[in-house]
């Protein structure tokens, strides 16, 4: 691919009700409101940037994701048939309104990121196999707030490694407080970048300084450095997060707990033996 083509971008924003209640009660100065009406802003600024640029948002809710808004060409490609000849903030609130009541659902703890990320990917894999949008540079976008889901953690690493794969760059901006060790996985390993959004009436500044630019463009840019990277990984018995776990020496299963036989692929260790005890368990 050139460094003059046009770039194919996929941003998902979490829409979660827990987060948001939570970060009003928490006196933080952000809305999901003021967010999507700053995004808004970034949107027609980046199809501005260049003629062949096109966007798709992504509403990440509890159970399920939404197509928010798809540039012109890439809404009929995807099948999504609003009028997509300018992303004004009420049709996107909007769309979001009519969509919520479906997706909410009472007792979820954590939104379904591995599931707006597996759906995000599916609609780039789509674009980049037609002729009019194959040639598009493709990455995704994750503003997320809400710490991270362990029982998620293979959804999330399969989709890590499918965007390697497919030369996917995934960028992350965390909104609130939180961390997420996973989404600092995924930027790590596909060489996007990962930032902890501290001020969120600036998100727009941050968007259109930092997110912006093309793979390309930030060789001549000087881009946020990751301090660390957590990489810990989530045990498949119990979907805990560990610093220090047996490994199956087979299908390399995770595990917090010593175990005789694995659960995952049967393989027997005996009565002496079992799977390896391996440091940092996500390297």
């Amino acid at each position: 691919m050139a460094e003059g083509d046009g770039q194919l971008l996929l941003v998902q924003v979490e829409t979660s009700d827990q987060f948001w209640t939570n970060s009003s009660q928490r006196g933080h100065i952000i809305s999901l409101k003021s967010t999507l009406q700053q995004l808004v802003v970034f949107i027609q600024t980046f199809e501005l940037f260049h003629e062949e640029n096109m966007i798709v948002l992504l509403a990440a809710g509890d159970t399920d994701s939404c197509i928010l808004y798809a540039s012109e060409q890439l809404g009929s490609l995807l099948g999504w048939h609003q009028d997509t000849t300018l992303a004004a903030p009420d049709q996107i609130i909007r769309s979001l309104e009519e969509w919520k009541p479906a997706d909410h659902k009472e007792g979820l703890e954590k939104p379904a990121v591995s599931a707006t990320l597996s759906r995000a990917l599916c609609l780039l894999h789509k674009a980049r196999a037609t002729p009019a949008t194959n040639k598009l540079l493709p990455r995704i976008l994750c503003l997320h707030g809400s710490p991270d889901a362990a029982s998620q953690y293979i959804a999330i690493m399969n989709c890590i490694f499918s965007a390697q794969r497919n030369n996917v760059v995934l960028d992350t901006c965390m909104l609130g407080s939180d961390n997420s060790a996973f989404l600092q996985q995924a930027a790590h390993l596909s060489g996007g970048i990962y930032l902890q959004q501290g001020s969120p009436p600036v998100l727009l500044q941050t968007l259109l300084t930092i997110f912006a630019s093309s793979i390309h463009m930030r060789t001549f840019l000087r881009s946020p450095e990751q301090a660390g990277v957590d990489f810990r990984a989530s045990c498949f018995c119990h979907k805990n997060l560990i610093d220090l776990g047996f490994v199956c020496s087979v299908c390399l299963s995770i595990f917090c707990q010593h175990q005789l036989e694995c659960p995952t692929c049967g393989t027997v260790y005996g009565s002496s033996a079992g799977p390896s005890t391996m440091r940092n368990t996500a390297h």
